[in-house]
């Protein structure tokens, strides 16, 4: 049995709001990357960058959409820091 506590999922309130206005359709699709996001969190990214920070931001194309979040371990943690359109 696996000891480790689970990775939580956090969005920032920019990112939560875009989720909420999308069609169902579509915010379901998001939030099943997210669900699988706090499941396997080092999934292989789509893109990486630096933020202003220098904290690695990773990306995952999903649809017409972007994700971008960072894993923080200390506190097993995935921060949503942008979902938006991928135009």
């Amino acid at each position: 049995m696996n000891s480790r506590r689970p990775y939580e999922l956090f969005l920032e309130r920019r990112a939560f709001q875009f989720v909420l206005e999308l069609p169902r359709r579509e915010g379901r699709r998001i939030e099943a990357e997210m669900d699988d996001l706090i499941r396997n969190p080092h999934r292989e990214p789509d893109y990486t960058r630096l933020d202003d920070d220098g904290r690695v931001v990773l990306s995952l194309i999903v649809g017409a959409h972007v994700i971008d979040y960072w894993i923080d371990e200390a506190v097993r943690r995935v921060n949503i820091t942008r979902v938006e359109s991928a135009d």
